[in-house]
Parts: structure tokens; sequence; C-alpha cells
């Protein structure tokens, strides 16, 4: 429970009552949050609640790799986006993450990676194409999957940008 703390005294007095973080977040005027799937099962309840009580809507998010996550890669050398068997297992994360969640209404789109061109526990910095090129295969497949929502991609900053246009249309 988190409260509004009136007088800056950093402890909830009587006058200061429990709103929670999702009515703080609404009054702060925030109408969209980003979560991803993994490494933990959504509150699908949760968030329903969200979306209905406050309307703050949900990007629902698949790491796509990066930090080695859904690929079955060690930390090191990472994910390999050459490598057919990681690509079906990221693959299926997302696309498992896009048949479970599709209907809920407090989706707002799907978001695939976190910052993935930096090369963390992953080889996209150093194969850029072939992430790009994998990454809009996966988005066609969301696409054929959810026509209705949106995927877009989590990007650091527009390195690569050329080979993102090329390869990720």
């Amino acid at each position: 429970d988190a409260f509004v703390d009136k007088n800056g005294n950093n402890i909830q007095d009587r006058d200061e009552p429990a709103v929670g973080d999702f009515a703080l977040l609404r009054d702060m005027g925030v109408n969209t949050i980003r979560v991803y799937h993994q490494t933990f099962e959504l509150n699908a309840e949760l968030f329903r609640d969200l979306f209905k009580t406050y309307g703050i809507r949900v990007i629902e998010g698949d790491y796509l790799g990066v930090y080695a996550i859904g690929s079955g890669a060690p930390w090191s050398p990472g994910t390999d986006y050459t490598n057919p068997e990681q690509r079906a297992r990221m693959t299926a994360s997302a696309l498992d993450m896009v048949r479970r969640y599709k209907d809920e209404p407090f989706v707002l789109c799907w978001l695939l990676g976190n910052e993935n061109i930096y090369g963390v526990a992953n080889n996209s910095n150093s194969k850029p194409e072939e992430f790009f090129a994998f990454l809009n295969e996966v988005a066609r497949q969301i696409k054929e999957i959810d026509p209705e929502h949106p995927v877009g991609i989590c990007s650091g900053d527009v390195l690569y940008l050329d080979k993102f246009g090329k390869n990720c249309p």
C-alpha cells in the first residue's frame, strides 16, 4: 500500500490513508505500463483490475534473447540469433505470450526485445542484420495470430537503423 506523504515526514500519518500504487499511477497521469511475460507468470487478474478500475493499459513484452532470456543460451556467449534452436525457443516464447493474452482488454501492444542491439549476452551487435531479420519474422508471426494489436521493438537508440530499415520492414 502506498500513501501520499502530505507533510513530508516520511511516515504514514493517520490523515494519510493508503491509496495503493495503481491509484497513485492514475493520479500522476499514467495510462500505460510496460511489463515482460518472462521470467515470471503474469497476473492477468491484477492487470484486468488495473485497466478496469484505473484505466491503465499494458505494453507486454518478450525479451527476445537479450540477457540470454528466452533463448536457452548461457549468459556467455549469450543468445546467437543465427542458431535455429535458440530462434525456435524465442519464437515460441513470444508467440505463447500473444496467444495467452491477445484477448485481454488490458493489452495495448506487443513489444519485442529490450535494447538488444547493445549485445548484452547476445550477438545482435555483431550480427545486426540477422537480429533484425529474426525480429521481423517474429513480428510477422505475431500479426498472423493477432492483427488487432501493434508490434514494436524496444531499441536503445538509432544504432543500426539502416540495418533495421532493410531487414525489419
